[in-house]
């Protein structure tokens, strides 16, 4: 099965005594989104392209240092599918260990392991950050596996749970996203 060309999702986040309710667009090419919005509060909005990134509370953007920029892509390719997806550029080794199949990039220290058989991600570590992510009761979307939970940990101790909500693969990205893409990539936002 070929990547995707957009990932879109909704997820309920809950951790430290938080609710978010958290809205991501990827494309190929490197471009990313994120909405973080609380319950009364102003939305957070991420937006990345190419070497750029913004963050927003209202309509103040602040630049994105290149520390976050690393951070936050770091972060996105734990996703299965985008793991996936760069795996020839990172280098990643197959093995398989009885019903565990171990997708590795030795020089980007992450690890995906998933059912030898069906493929249906459990986890994924980056050794470099010390973070893991088991997945959870996972759902066929669109011919892919999605879990519908995700638990996020660092040093083996929970930091946030997602509930996924909803997933589209391929979708139609929103012109407002767009636009924002667009405007990094000019130079501007």
């Amino acid at each position: 099965m070929r990547p995707p060309v957009t990932y879109h999702d909704v997820r309920e986040r809950r951790g430290g005594g938080l609710t978010l309710r958290v809205e991501r667009w990827r494309m190929a090419g490197g471009r990313i989104y994120e909405k973080r919005i609380a319950a009364g509060e102003t939305p957070v909005v991420r937006v990345s392209s190419g070497r750029r990134g913004i963050e927003m509370a209202g309509n103040t953007p602040r630049p994105l240092s290149p520390a976050e920029l690393r951070r936050w892509r770091r972060e996105t390719r734990m996703a299965p599918t985008n793991f996936e997806a760069h795996a020839h550029e990172m280098g990643v080794t197959t093995s398989v260990d009885g019903d565990v199949e171990t997708l590795e990039s030795a020089t980007e220290r992450l690890l995906l392991e998933r059912d030898a058989r069906s493929r249906v991600p459990r986890r994924v570590v980056d050794f470099r950050a010390e973070r893991e992510v088991v997945f959870e009761q996972p759902l066929d979307v669109q011919g892919r596996h999605v879990p519908r939970i995700e638990i996020h940990r660092k040093l083996g101790r929970e930091l946030w749970r997602d509930r996924i909500l909803e997933v589209e693969f391929d979708a139609p990205v929103p012109e407002e996203v767009r636009r924002l893409w667009e405007a990094l990539e000019r130079g501007g936002a």
